[in-house]
């Protein structure tokens, strides 16, 4: 490279560009990376220690005990077949009309009945 007609800097004289891989960046760059990764970890790590210490009545999913699942869950033992029937039972009370209580103050309807008076009330409601 040659310095321009009016000294203001280098000029590309072509050939190659000179190899100026400096090992020490890359080596701090890579320490630097290392540090944030760990610092981040044990912040998370902290934040979710101190969201799990505000509730203690909540376990993590992985620790499910027999103690702590439903009853109706540890029946279950054809899950495919369980599940087809869990939800043949949603949808059968979903369609349907009865009481919710067993003292007989509170009723369900079927859910398409529903969805129309919610519409007709909200037409209703609109200027």
């Amino acid at each position: 490279m040659s310095h321009g007609s009016h000294g203001h800097g280098p000029v590309w004289s072509g050939g190659h560009q000179p190899d100026r891989i400096s090992i020490r960046s890359i080596v701090i760059f890579g320490i630097g990376t290392v540090v944030l990764v760990v610092v981040a970890g044990v912040i998370t790590a902290a934040w979710i220690g101190a969201l799990n210490h505000h509730r203690p009545d909540r376990l993590p999913a992985n620790l499910a005990t027999a103690d702590n699942v439903p009853d109706r869950v540890q029946e279950w033992q054809t899950p495919g077949i369980d599940l087809t029937r869990l939800r043949a039972e949603q949808s059968a009370r979903l369609n349907s009309s009865g009481w919710v209580d067993d003292s007989h103050t509170v009723a369900r309807i079927p859910i398409e009945r529903a969805m129309q008076l919610i519409a007709q009330e909200q037409g209703e409601k609109k200027p």
